[in-house]
């Protein structure tokens, strides 16, 4: 009886253990796209979503990045906090029903991999495959990255 105690009381131990790590990553609902890698959280935090980069409002496929995102308005967000742009931004990973929305808009072919800023192997193969099936930005041979977009 005792060790079925036992086994019951550190079932629910780590039970609570996994719970409370789940809920130290911050969530909040989604009430604004900002552009095509960037949200308003109903919190006032400003997200900047890590490891991409979207084409600028300006340029080809830009608005069709920050119409990708739309869909997630009124969702509740789950992020990983990364760093602070020089803006003020946080940037992170978001996620959208356990759904990575920046390798989500790497498939869809709306985003680059901002490889100066991150290595996750699994963003550069998203972005190699939507490349490879020309989907979004990719039907463009021509397709500029936004940082040398915004260089111009």
């Amino acid at each position: 009886m005792k060790a079925v105690l036992l086994v019951v009381g550190l079932l629910i131990l780590f039970g609570l253990v996994a719970y409370l790590g789940n809920t130290r990553q911050p969530q909040h609902v989604i009430i604004r796209i900002t552009d095509g890698d960037g949200l308003l959280l109903s919190n006032g935090t400003v997200i900047r979503i890590q490891g991409i980069d979207a084409p600028e409002h300006d340029q080809p496929y830009g608005k069709s990045a920050k119409e990708a995102l739309q869909p997630i308005v009124g969702h509740v967000a789950r992020y990983e906090p990364y760093d602070m742009d020089r803006y003020g931004r946080t940037i992170a990973r978001v996620y959208v029903d356990d759904i990575d929305i920046g390798k989500a808009l790497l498939k869809l072919g709306l985003a680059w991999h901002y490889t100066a800023y991150d290595t996750d192997s699994t963003y550069w193969q998203a972005e190699r495959a939507a490349k490879e099936a020309k989907r979004g930005l990719w039907a463009d041979p021509g397709a500029v990255p936004p940082w040398d977009w915004r260089d111009r």
